[in-house]
């Protein structure tokens, strides 16, 4: 019966139907596989691309290490090297120093006993031709010494070359020599010099004297009236010129009502009540609110004398004023300043 079931139709549609679920199943268990298998596979090769990288650029880094420790040896060799060719050269510079010194402070020696060997009054002798012809045969011989500090000269360093003729210039100075007698030149007379100074100088004017000498005249001749006259008329001129003085710095200062209030304290008047004004102070409040250098910048842009709000008390008076008693008790000082 089983070779009949075989061959039925129903059979062998439900094999085939099996064959394709199950050749499907293969197949698409073949393809998930092998692509999480190149996902591995892309990722593994990824690590060590990126492990080799590392170790790549570690090396690299490791042998740029060594090099520039190298060159920093070899530039701390070269360093050591400069120094101590420097010291030498500066030995070397500074050795020959002492002795030049030495050359240069022994040839003022020499230089100094010429001076004292010849003869001062030598010149002041007769001179008879047997001298004139006893000196008029050897004249080859002074050209024998010369030679003689020539060759010194030449034999010595440079620096003690140039110092010896400036030693020598130096030390035959008069004046550093004493022992070697010079000629006194004369003085001139104490009237030549007066009657020179009395030329060269101005002729004095007659009108830088007459001022002062106005009131002892008027004294001399006795007129006492003329000297009272004088003496009265100055002060009232002086009285007159500060009454004008007082009327221009008095001019008449338009203020607020505002500004006004400020004029109850004892030493503001309009004048500088509108130049607090202008500051921005403008009440009694401000005033007692001032600082010292609040009270120094005031000063100085009124041109009020240094400390002048500290003498006359601005801030107390304000303070008073402000309590109501500034008709009771008003500062000493200011009373007394303004008495």
């Amino acid at each position: 019966m089983l070779p009949h079931l075989l061959h039925s139709p129903a059979l062998l549609a439900a094999m085939a139907a099996l064959l394709i679920v199950a050749w499907a199943l293969g197949y698409f268990g073949s393809t998930f596989e092998g692509r999480w298998r190149r996902r591995f596979n892309d990722e593994r090769r990824f690590y060590a691309q990126y492990r080799d990288e590392t170790d790549r650029l570690n090396i690299e880094k490791t042998q740029r290490i060594a090099e520039l420790e190298a060159q920093k040896n070899v530039l701390s060799q070269e360093v050591v090297r400069l120094r101590s060719e420097a010291a030498a050269a500066a030995e070397a510079i500074a050795a020959p120093i002492p002795a030049a010194a030495s050359n240069a402070e022994a040839a003022p020696v020499a230089v100094h006993q010429a001076p004292v060997s010849a003869p001062a009054p030598a010149a002041e002798l007769p001179i008879t031709t047997d001298m004139v012809a006893a000196d008029s045969e050897p004249l080859p011989h002074p050209t024998e010494p010369d030679s003689g500090p020539q060759t010194a000269e030449a034999m010595l360093p440079p620096a003690a070359a140039i110092a010896l003729p400036v030693a020598a210039e130096i030390m035959s100075h008069p004046n550093i020599l004493p022992h070697v007698e010079t000629v006194a030149t004369p003085e001139p007379s104490p009237t030549h010099d007066e009657e020179q100074l009395e030329a060269l100088l101005p002729e004095p004017e007659a009108t830088d004297h007459h001022p002062p000498e106005a009131h002892p005249v008027a004294a001399d001749a006795g007129d006492g009236a003329a000297i009272v006259a004088e003496q009265d008329h100055a002060p009232a001129t002086t009285e007159a010129e500060a009454e004008a003085e007082a009327v221009d710095d008095h001019e008449a200062v338009t203020i607020d009502s505002e500004t006004a209030e400020l004029t109850r304290i004892r030493g503001i008047d309009a004048k500088i009540a509108a130049g607090l004004a202008s500051l921005g102070v403008r009440k009694i409040e401000d005033i007692e609110k001032l600082s010292a250098e609040d009270e120094k910048s005031i000063e100085i842009h009124l041109n009020l004398k240094p400390g002048q709000i500290a003498t006359d008390q601005w801030r107390l008076q304000a303070a008073l004023i402000g309590s109501g008693e500034d008709d009771h008790a008003l500062p000493e000082a200011v009373m007394t300043h303004h008495d």
